[in-house]
């Protein structure tokens, strides 16, 4: 997944001019891993709304 997302530079680039850090990767890696460890437990995955609310810039 990792791999997958290094392959966007532009986004890396102004993610890290924006945040200093590539905010799209960590955030969809943290949720992917989210994901997996829900179904290692065998239970539904739901995202709260309320992490949307993160400060965006």
């Amino acid at each position: 997944m990792a791999y997958i997302l290094d392959q966007f530079p532009i986004v890396r680039r102004k993610d890290e001019e924006r945040f200093g850090t590539y905010r799209a990767k960590d955030v969809i890696l943290e949720i992917y891993d989210a994901m997996v460890e829900a179904a290692r437990a065998k239970r539904p995955w739901r995202r709260s709304l309320l992490e949307d609310t993160r400060n965006v810039g």
